[in-house]
């Protein structure tokens, strides 16, 4: 694949609406990562995907936006959800269902705080990673993810099951 070197018009375009919530180029680097993930380049690595980009973009860009503690993937989520759903048509038969889909994410390093170790299932084996929950809005062949938990280990003081985290 050949180096991508600018933004397409419509991802600009998408982004203008985005609430003011970044900070100096974040705002840039945040279009050209969704932009790169979209795309599927790189095998999703940041690293990779750098490769890719602009010369604007690099790794180093992604991961300080990524770790930025100033700006809410939450509150951008729920905004592009809504993006999304206002652009999508409407159910024929005038019904949205709400799923909440548990999974788990398998072979993270041990010091990660949100790792859990046992079963989900008393049939199951056994698994080490981190466990999350997905909230899903569908209807047709939609759907849109509208909020996420990680959830914490049994004992944490933070600690809810997947029924109590929605």
């Amino acid at each position: 694949m050949e180096n991508i070197s600018i933004l397409p018009i419509f991802i600009s375009t998408l982004f203008k609406k985005v609430p003011v919530i970044f900070r100096n180029n974040h705002k840039t680097t945040f279009m050209w990562l969704t932009f790169l993930i979209a795309l599927g380049v790189g095998n999703h690595k940041l690293k990779s995907m750098g490769q890719y980009g602009s010369h604007y973009v690099a790794e180093y860009r992604f991961r300080r936006i990524l770790t930025a503690g100033y700006w809410s993937l939450h509150f951008i989520l729920i905004w592009l959800a809504n993006e999304v759903i206002h652009k999508l048509p409407k159910p024929e038969n005038h019904t949205i269902y709400l799923v909440a889909d548990g999974s788990k994410k398998e072979k993270r390093g041990k010091k990660n705080i949100f790792n859990q170790k046992g079963k989900i299932r008393s049939n199951h084996g056994w698994f080490f990673g981190v466990k999350f929950v997905v909230l899903m809005i569908q209807w047709g062949n939609f759907r849109i993810p509208v909020d996420f938990e990680v959830l914490y280990k049994k004992g944490h003081e933070k600690y809810l099951n997947e029924n109590q985290a929605f």
